[in-house]
């Protein structure tokens, strides 16, 4: 939509505007924000030396066997932290609604710090009822 939503009139003094919608992209931002803000507050040492990226799709084209995967983890070596990256294609591809796609992002956040850490998921995520459809 271009332009004011409705012109000026005598009530609101001004012409009213829409507000930009969140883009696909930034809203997978803010839903990972949020999560890792969630998981800090559940699990604080949780996230400690490790770094959380994001790509748009896995770049290990043909190495896996039947499924693109949502999330990577690596270990910490000596000369690297510890990783975990989230793919957002992948993970939109298999959400239908902003609702299952913060649920998604949080649900595989979650099992990947679980699985890098050793943390239990119920730890981590101790309302995860909350994250159902």
């Amino acid at each position: 939509m271009r332009g004011p939503l409705a012109p000026a009139n005598s009530v609101a003094g001004k012409a009213l505007r829409r507000d930009r919608p969140v883009s696909r992209a930034e809203f997978f931002v803010q839903s990972l924000s949020e999560s890792l803000a969630r998981i800090t507050a559940a699990a604080p040492e949780a996230l400690v030396g490790v770094e959380v990226g994001l790509e748009d799709v896995p770049d290990m084209a043909g190495q896996w066997s039947t499924r693109v995967p949502l999330a990577a983890a690596q270990e910490a070596t000596s000369s690297t932290p510890a990783r975990i990256v989230v793919y957002r294609r992948p993970i939109e591809h298999r959400a239908t609604t902003r609702r299952q796609l913060r649920a998604l992002i949080h649900g595989t956040l979650v099992e990947q710090v679980s699985a890098l850490t050793g943390i239990p998921v119920e730890r981590l995520d101790p309302d995860d009822e909350d994250d159902e459809d």
